[in-house]
């Protein structure tokens, strides 16, 4: 049974490139050589697919459990997905944390309906540390904003 409520899609930012799949391909170039971002790719593919079965009003704060499996094994170790909304409504950012490998993949999205189907729709994937000498989350949060906008504007740009 198909429990999806949402088409999980990644889109263009402003300067035409799909920064999103730029994330996940370079993440799967390292996760071939690498067995910890074999791990966070598959955590990531992961939680992408689980938010597309998240009712929308269920979207603030959503935490869940979920498991991998790499390599032929399941992961027993826990992670929790959570979407926050964040200052720049209706902004919300997908946090995976792997602290154990000082790293925290954030991604933002915005949901929108089109053509009576609802989409999450993500333009900035990226990799956050402890102490990062500059911290990317607010231009981030911002440049997806400016996405939505035009996407309200113009929606045939981005959403076929």
């Amino acid at each position: 049974m198909d429990r999806r409520v949402a088409k999980v899609i990644s889109i263009n930012d402003l300067s035409g490139v799909d920064q999103v799949d730029i994330f996940r391909t370079t993440l799967i170039q390292s996760a071939k050589t690498n067995r910890n971002d074999r791990f966070m790719l598959a955590f990531f593919i992961r939680s992408l697919q689980y938010l597309s079965t998240v009712l929308p009003q269920n979207l603030d704060f959503h935490s869940t459990n979920l498991e991998v499996e790499i390599d032929g094994q399941v992961k027993e170790k826990e992670f929790d997905v959570i979407t926050k909304p964040m200052s720049t409504q209706p902004i919300y950012e997908l946090r995976l944390d792997f602290p154990e490998y000082n790293t925290w993949i954030r991604a933002t999205f915005f949901k929108r309906y089109h053509r009576k189907k609802l989409h999450y729709c993500f333009v900035k994937a990226f990799i956050k540390t402890m102490h990062p000498s500059f911290n990317p989350t607010t231009p981030m949060i911002q440049e997806t904003y400016n996405v939505y906008q035009e996407l309200r504007n113009n929606p045939a740009l981005y959403l076929k």
